[in-house]
């Protein structure tokens, strides 16, 4: 009766062994994927702050060419402005010319 008991416990004893194996088993790829999610998600952070770093750059010079069409658009209605009032005062100095002529056209007929 002993040796059977003996037998039983020992059978006990190896099928407790096995089933702490499994648990330790388990326990080690848990331990595994929890370092590859870790893994993963350290990865996706610095994606994400990759990403958003060259967001920041694009949006930069996104900025710059918007400042440069505005003062490019600026110098442009500022040469614009200048040739009217250049065409203006060509136009008056024609017209001022033209009055002059005329005086001085009726100021011969006059003298005449």
């Amino acid at each position: 009766m002993k040796e059977e008991i003996m037998e039983k416990v020992q059978i006990e004893l190896k099928k407790n062994h096995e089933e702490l194996l499994k648990f330790h088993e388990l326990y080690l790829k848990q331990q595994e994927m929890m370092k590859e999610i870790q893994s993963g998600a350290m990865t996706d952070v610095r994606a994400t702050k990759d990403l958003l770093v060259e967001l920041q750059k694009q949006t930069g010079d996104l900025v710059q060419i918007q400042r440069d069409h505005e003062e490019s658009l600026n110098k442009k209605m500022m040469d614009l402005e200048d040739n009217k009032a250049r065409r203006h005062a060509e136009l008056i100095s024609k017209t001022a010319s033209a009055e002059t002529k005329e005086n001085v056209s009726q100021i011969n007929t006059a003298l005449d």
